[in-house]
């Protein structure tokens, strides 16, 4: 058990210097560029990863570029990410078709938890709705988490195009895509980031106190 102590203290002080921001079943820190899912192992790009236009960042999923194994997020990935943070599965967003639909309120949300973007006020990611076959034809939607964590859902919003605009000029803040990219264990460039560091610890303090409970 001791062995076990030593080995939570040695990762815990390895991320030391990070802030783990924690919401639903999302973690994250501000010393790196992924949130991930606990329960799945899922990886999601910030919101503040990257400047990309739509073109760039499909460019960027190409082998050899800097996103491949990365994948944009569709509706229901969307979705997953919307209901990991509140920690429930709502309905309310899941499928909905509504242009506006009010989705929750994520508990303890502070504006830029999961990285700045578009306004000071509150924070944006898009996903790809339905991709057609040249520029301006790719159908995109909305996420806004406000400032107090409440989430709105802009589902069929625009185009690719309309994105690129309103993300231009922003102070360094615009909308990007969100990027997912699932769990696989036999990926052997696969990173251990610090928040996954965060959650190999608490796994590993929850079996010391399972077993010191056992003992006693």
């Amino acid at each position: 058990m001791k062995l076990l102590l030593a080995g939570v203290l040695l990762v815990l002080s390895s991320v030391s210097n990070a802030t783990i921001i924690t919401h639903g079943d999302l973690v994250t820190d501000d010393t790196t560029k992924v949130i991930t899912q606990v329960s799945t192992g899922r990886q999601y790009t910030r919101f503040d990863t990257f400047d990309l236009s739509y073109a760039q960042t499909i460019e960027a999923l190409e082998p050899s570029e800097s996103y491949f194994g990365w994948n944009i997020a569709t509706s229901a990935v969307a979705d997953d990410f919307i209901n990991a943070a509140l920690g429930s599965d709502s309905s309310l967003c899941d499928g909905q078709v509504a242009y506006f639909s009010f989705c929750g309120q994520i508990v303890g949300w502070s504006d830029g938890d999961f990285g700045e973007s578009y306004l000071s006020d509150s924070d944006y990611f898009a996903y790809l709705t339905s991709a057609g076959a040249l520029t301006g034809t790719n159908i995109i939607s909305l996420f806004e988490i406000t400032s107090n964590g409440v989430v709105y859902d802009y589902e069929n919003w625009s185009t690719d195009v309309s994105l690129d605009v309103y993300s231009s000029g922003r102070n360094g803040r615009p909308i990007n895509l969100l990027l997912y990219k699932d769990f696989d264990a036999t990926d052997p460039t696969a990173v251990t980031e610090p928040t996954s560091l965060v959650i190999l610890s608490l796994s590993i303090f929850g079996l010391v106190a399972a077993r010191a409970r056992k003992k006693a």
